[in-house]
């Protein structure tokens, strides 16, 4: 509430500067910068700054405006009670703006997570395929390689009589030497 006052009090004798002469941020910095600068109702001109009329688009900021204009030409006398009818507390929104933001941070974790195990998903796959395609995985399944001079001899024309090769198993290697082609 007090921050309401401050305000109130910084309009009646600070309008003609920026930001109503507010140093730091107090309380009524939130409600100067969420209703009136935002509003663009406080605004800089060739005099100084200036508080300024509503503009249309701005929907019921606007209508509020227009019921005190008349309220104050026909000189009716301003009650506060007849204030807390045209003026409501924006806590709803603020609720209603917690909420969305709380499913906007879930929906948000959500889609890391799912993003997460898609790409846990594809390495795991990519990790068996490479796993699968290792010299270890083929020797394990029964396969020998043969090696010549420490390079892998991919077809029988690369042997010949008199050549030492080694063969390698699963758990070990056996070096040979090779007596007759047939």
């Amino acid at each position: 509430m007090q921050g309401s006052t401050n305000l109130i009090s910084r309009i009646f004798n600070h309008a003609d500067k920026e930001n109503l002469e507010m140093i730091g941020h107090p309380p009524e910095f939130g409600i100067y910068l969420s209703l009136i600068k935002k509003h663009h109702l406080h605004k800089k001109t060739k005099n100084g700054f200036e508080f300024c009329a509503p503009q249309k688009k701005e929907g019921n900021l606007y209508k509020l405006f227009e019921v005190f204009n008349k309220t104050i030409k026909e000189k009716k006398i301003l009650l506060l009670n007849n204030l807390s009818r045209i003026i409501k507390s924006p806590q709803y929104l603020v609720k209603l703006k917690n909420n969305e933001l709380q499913k906007l941070y879930f929906n948000l974790e959500k889609t890391i997570d799912d993003k997460k195990n898609h790409q846990r998903k594809i390495f795991n796959d990519l990790l068996r395929l490479l796993y699968s395609s290792s010299i270890d995985s083929n020797l394990k399944k029964g396969y020998a390689l043969l090696s010549k001079s420490k390079k892998i001899i991919k077809n029988s024309k690369q042997m010949k009589e008199r050549d030492s090769i080694a063969i390698k198993f699963y758990d070990r290697t056996i070096d040979v030497n090779i007596k007759k082609i047939n």
